[in-house]
């Protein structure tokens, strides 16, 4: 061997060969290939997002022993199941468009999305599902059949203990194993609100419009109840003038139908959700407390949490009708370590929900606070209470 060479051996040299290769495979996979898509619970393909709910949403991903609770906004994987308890209602915008109404006491799973055409897929395993579907079809499974709606089309399904489910086809076109399911010819249809709309009132009870097709509703009759059954309705009106005000008796969800009088419907069922804007609770500073907060330094403020919200808003003033404002900012959470930058004096502040998705709540109460730059010096300690004078000298 020539003095200065080193020969590898073979072996070594193919190591090196493939990892080399290795390398570029990966390099070109970080530069080439397509991102993937975003990830869901537990890191399961993300195929949904929880849009919107009332009450406690559970989610539990695949393989997982524990169910977890969903908030608005949460990333829902492929294959994770999604059940919503009695009282709660759920909506799922799902990745190829559709927009779904999980109704109460109701369990799916979230399938993933097909390759050929993006076409959104759940499995219903229990309970009832309604909504529209997205520029893709809809699949949804049952134990009794599969139910597709086209693109654009709106319906509901409910699975059956036994037997096969009952699909209801508002707009569009769906079938059932195959068989088309087309929309009833005697359906009226409802114009306003959409499904799932909801109204924000800071006071109630606050009118609500409605509004359908008067002319296919003569002889038939406006109806507004608790619960999809329609069992106990809360209002009912003449169907002929397409148009009626539904005053609320309190806040929560409702459902709203052009019915025969006789418990059968003539439309379709739409939710209605009716929810009280109340301002979140000052906690700290509370009334009337000495804040030390020297410049540079930050001061908290805290509030109670409103269910639903994400977003706030502080302000500060100089009075108590906040016409001289000197500070305001968002916060997203019931909290916010905030420097107001603010002069020695009294000052008010107040909080309130600012959620981009929906109205601002009315503000909070209105709570006194000092601010000071400096501590306060202690009080002057007095070691001995008892004073005693003898012959006019005091010792």
């Amino acid at each position: 061997m020539p003095a200065g060479r080193t020969t590898i051996p073979r072996a070594d040299a193919l190591v090196t060969l493939a990892s080399a290769g290795g390398l570029v495979l990966v390099v070109w996979l970080l530069l080439c290939a397509p991102p993937l898509a975003p990830l869901g619970g537990d890191g399961a393909r993300r195929v949904a997002t929880l849009a919107f709910k009332t009450g406690q949403v559970l989610g539990r991903a695949p393989g997982a022993l524990v169910w977890r609770t969903v908030s608005v906004g949460d990333a829902l994987g492929e294959r994770e199941a999604v059940f919503v308890p009695p009282g709660a209602v759920a909506r799922l915008t799902l990745q190829g468009g559709a927009a779904l109404d999980v109704e109460e006491n109701s369990l799916v799973v979230l399938e993933p999305v097909e390759a050929a055409g993006g076409a959104d897929r759940v499995a219903l395993l229990r309970g009832s599902v309604s909504g529209s579907s997205g520029k893709a079809a809809l699949g949804v499974r049952s134990p009794g059949g599969v139910a597709i709606f086209e693109p654009g089309a709106r319906g509901r399904l409910a699975a059956a203990e036994k037997g096969r489910p009952v699909v209801k086809v508002y707009s569009g076109r769906a079938s059932l194993d195959g068989e088309a399911s087309l929309p009833s010819p005697s359906s009226v249809r409802l114009e306003f609100p959409p499904s799932g709309q909801r109204f924000w009132h800071a006071e109630l009870p606050a009118p609500v419009p409605l509004r359908w097709d008067g002319a296919a509703a003569a002889g038939l009759r406006l109806e507004v109840s608790r619960d999809r059954s329609f069992a106990a309705l809360v209002a009912s009106s003449p169907g002929e003038p397409g148009t009626a005000l539904f005053q609320p008796p309190a806040a929560g969800t409702f459902y709203w139908r052009i019915g025969d009088g006789a418990g059968g419907s003539r439309s379709e069922e739409r939710l209605l959700l009716i929810l009280e804007n109340r301002p979140p609770t000052p906690h700290s500073p509370m009334a009337g407390e000495i804040v030390l907060a020297p410049v540079g330094r930050e001061t908290p403020f805290w509030w109670t949490a409103v269910e639903g919200a994400e977003r706030y808003r502080l302000e500060i003033a100089t009075d108590p009708s906040f016409e001289k404002p000197v500070f305001a900012a968002e916060a997203e959470g019931p909290g916010l370590w905030a420097e107001p930058r603010l002069a020695e004096g009294v000052y008010w502040w107040r909080v309130r929900v600012a959620d981009p998705d929906r109205p601002d709540s009315p503000p909070s109460a209105a709570v006194p606070f000092r601010v000071i730059h400096a501590p306060v010096p202690d009080a002057p300690q007095l070691f001995d209470p008892t004073i005693e004078v003898q012959h006019g000298a005091g010792r």
